[in-house]
């Protein structure tokens, strides 16, 4: 089983009330999903400004993190929250 990489997930929303959601046709779980994106090495949870920015053109003023919880049971890899 390939080692999971920690990352990152952020509910971006304006000041009047819309979220950022994607959408792909080709998601694997859905055709909607948060931005955000895998911690590269040495990063730390500024990847999810940088995934707010890369793939939903945003950039967020105020941000909130919300925790971290395990990706799946039994791997260590963690998924942080954002609220922003």
């Amino acid at each position: 089983m390939p080692q999971l990489q920690d990352a990152s997930v952020v509910v971006a929303r304006t000041k009047d009330g819309r979220v950022a959601v994607l959408s792909s046709r080709s998601a694997e779980h859905g055709e909607i999903f948060l931005p955000g994106g895998r911690r590269d090495p040495g990063e730390t949870e500024d990847c999810a400004g940088r995934g707010l920015k890369e793939e939903a053109g945003v950039e967020a003023t105020w941000w909130q993190h919300l925790g971290t919880y395990a990706i799946t049971l039994g791997n260590y890899a963690r998924l942080s929250l954002f609220f922003a």
